[in-house]
């Protein structure tokens, strides 16, 4: 379960829902909106939207009404209708981590093979919180570990916190902190801010899009809200891989793997991966195109040794939309 919070120059929803298993949920705001979206964990609220968050609060109420979440958690961040009319978006671990955040465009404008940023997925689906730092884990009373601070936060001093002498991105540099907090995040999390001046790595742009947050799951609580899939086109019987079509997935650690997607003659206008990890909700993703490779490509994480993979692709040619057939995987 996930709680819902919002805070912004207009406030969706008075600012609060709280959000089951696989559901999804839908709110408009204007072009020019600039706010952000965080999601609540291990809450408790009575019938007049009274009580309490674990992480996330926003002052003991399910509708924050124009109150901020109380860190650490992961933020959805945007500013919609900057200079010709580009959006800018963002998932920020600034404040801290609470449950992995992705944003994912819907229709707007077309991706540039080679530039990973414009009309790219910010975040990752990665739980944080499992290995967090010692330094770093906040805890509940049990013990167990539902968030993981900000080194600004958890030791609140200018350095780790780019204010003073340090609040320049030439002088806020995680390489000089006394320990790297940062690439922590960012080494598990490289589509998402890991300190307040990471901008060039993590700010993503797009124009005329709706935009798909999914939340996914802190340790021992419930899934993610699923991804839809871009509308505009039909979907045929899916087509085998051969036709003008490869595939495939390979481990890159012990707990996370690479999805590909390449073609062959023609060149795709997205491609969306959707892949179900055996005993985990299913995860639909777009996925961003290499260049290099001449690869749609997505690293997920949440594996393990043995873990079974389902996974197949949505992807569209000459303006329509087409599935592939399923295959499976198993993490070495």
């Amino acid at each position: 379960m996930i709680w819902v919070g919002a805070l912004g120059n207009s406030i969706p929803a008075n600012g609060g829902w709280a959000m089951a298993p696989g559901s999804t949920s839908s709110v408009t705001v204007a072009d020019n909106w600039q706010g952000r979206f965080w999601g609540r964990t291990y809450c408790n609220f009575d019938s007049a939207g009274v009580g309490n968050c674990e992480t996330g609060d926003c002052g003991g109420v399910l509708q924050c009404n124009g109150a901020g979440g109380v860190p650490p958690a992961s933020l959805a961040e945007f500013n919609l209708g900057g200079a010709g009319g580009t959006d800018y978006y963002d998932v920020s671990f600034v404040d801290g981590f609470n449950v992995p955040i992705t944003i994912t465009p819907v229709g707007g404008a077309q991706p540039t093979p080679g530039n990973h940023y414009w009309c790219g997925v910010a975040g990752c689906g990665v739980d944080l919180n499992t290995n967090c730092p010692s330094a770093l884990q906040q805890n509940d009373g049990s013990g167990r570990i539902v968030a993981c601070k900000s080194a600004c936060e958890a030791f609140n001093t200018d350095q780790y916190c780019c204010r003073g002498a340090y609040a320049t991105p030439a002088t806020c540099d995680p390489t000089t902190w006394p320990v790297n907090y940062a690439s922590y995040f960012k080494s598990n999390c490289p589509d998402a801010y890991s300190y307040a001046y990471d901008d060039p790595t993590s700010t993503f742009t797009d124009s005329n899009a709706n935009y798909s947050i999914t939340f996914g799951p802190p340790g021992g609580s419930s899934g993610p809200t699923p991804t839809p899939t871009p509308g505009g086109g039909v979907t045929p019987t899916p087509t085998p891989i051969g036709n003008g079509i490869t595939e495939g997935v390979a481990s890159t650690s012990s707990t996370q793997a690479q999805f590909w997607f390449q073609t062959s003659g023609w060149t795709a206008g997205y491609v969306i991966l959707h892949y179900t990890i055996t005993g985990q909700v299913q995860q639909n993703v777009s996925m961003s195109y290499d260049s290099g490779s001449s690869r749609w490509l997505y690293t997920a994480g949440g594996f393990s040794s043995g873990s079974v993979v389902t996974y197949s692709f949505t992807y569209q040619q000459n303006g329509l939309q087409y599935d592939t057939s399923s295959y499976t995987w198993t993490h070495p």
